[in-house]
This record gives C-alpha cells, structure tokens and sequence, in this order.
C-alpha cells in the first residue's frame, strides 16, 4: 500500500461446512492497526456473499489488518486474520521536499561548495529521490560567466552509506556576486502523460535562494616586490 491511495481487500462469506454464500447481511468489521496509526475500516456489503474493505493508511510502516465476523458469540477473526501489510513512501513531492547545506549561504569564489536535497511525500514520510529526477541551476546576476555546472549524486549519511531519501548537489562558483539556487524535481507523469513535469522543490523561500559568493582571499592580496 502508499501512503494516501485507497485500497481495497476483497472477502467472502462461506458458511459453516465452507460453501460461499450469494446473500448479504454479516457483520464484518475491520481495524488496520500499525506502530503510529490505527484506522477503523469501512466495509463494504456487495448483497452477494461478498464484502469490500477499504483502508487509507498515510504513515510509512508494517501493518496488521484484523477482520472480524460477528457470530452472536463475539467478534471471530476470519481465517488468516490478522493480514501483514507494508505501507511504502509514496513518491517525492515538491512542496514537503526540503534543502539546506553551506552551498545556499555566503560562500567564497573559486571554493567547491554543496547542500543536500531532501526527499519528502505529502505525509511527511520520507521518500527516495533519483538523481536523474533533479535539476538544479546556480544562475549568478548579469555580466558574470557562465553559470557553475552542478553535480547531483547520492548523499551519504555519518557511517557512508547512501540514504536514498536524499541528494547533495555540488558546484564551484568562480566568480563573486549574488546566486540564484534554483532546484526542480520531476513529478510522476499523470495517465497518458509522455513525459514527467518540472516543478519546484520548495514552495517558500527556499525555492529560489539568493546568496553571496566573495572573492577569495587570493583573490584580492595584492602581491608587492621589493629588491
């Protein structure tokens, strides 16, 4: 299951010697039940032996689905009750994606510098980015050379290994003045789309930030000879 995505488990009704049963009218009830979050299920009845139950879980995590049938005796659970149920990050969104790192502060010209990308869904579970999935673009004010090349790759966490939620992007600015730090990611193409849509990460300030780059401080000693 994802995270905000209905889905839907399907039973039927049998009788006591295992017949399926082709009228309605049985009390099922259903509870998804996982670490941060436990959902009463609506269940569905078809009138034809069969029931739908439905579930909408929005926090990542491993879940037990219970199903329980109403016998005059008590609630029983059905066979193979309690369901497991892994509920994966849904895909990255733009708007709950966030960055930080030294590369969106004042930095110095000709001096590498990076910040880190980090991959978020609409429920705040965390959520892969693919390197391939971003664009991002240093654009420094008119007059200055060609803007910085980035380069997008995998962050590591304090142990080196690779966290797929997040992304550090690197570049060199060679020369002093205000940037712009613009970051796109590509966003799942609907139904019939041919190709994914660019839209911005961050939906406040951070989604076009504006730093200085001075010069260095070769840059600007003034070497003098003397005899």
């Amino acid at each position: 299951a994802v995270p905000g995505r209905a889905s839907r488990l399907r039973v039927q009704a049998r009788d006591r010697h295992g017949n399926a049963m082709a009228r309605g009218g049985e009390q099922f009830v259903a509870r998804l039940a996982g670490i941060s979050e436990v959902l009463s299920c609506p269940v569905t009845d078809n009138g034809d032996g069969t029931y739908h139950i439905q579930y909408c879980p929005t926090i990542v995590g491993e879940y037990a689905l219970a199903v329980t049938l109403d016998t005059g005796h008590g609630p029983q659970h059905i066979e193979g009750s309690r369901f497991a149920l892994a509920v994966t990050a849904a895909p990255a969104s733009p708007t709950s994606c966030g960055v930080s790192g030294a590369g969106l502060c004042d930095t110095l010209a000709g001096v590498h510098t990076c910040f880190t990308v980090h991959g978020w869904d609409v429920y705040g579970n965390k959520a892969a980015l693919e390197p391939a999935d971003l664009r991002v673009r240093v654009e420094g004010h008119q007059g200055l050379e060609a803007s910085p090349v980035c380069t997008v790759c995998r962050a590591r966490d304090t142990s080196g290994k690779e966290n797929p939620a997040a992304l550090e992007v690197a570049y060199t600015p060679t020369d002093s003045g205000p940037y712009i730090v613009s970051v796109l990611l590509a966003l799942p193409p609907d139904d019939g789309a041919a190709a994914p849509v660019m839209d911005s990460v961050t939906d406040s300030v951070t989604d076009s930030v504006s730093h200085l780059v001075t010069d260095s401080v070769t840059d600007s000693v003034t070497d003098s000879v003397t005899d």
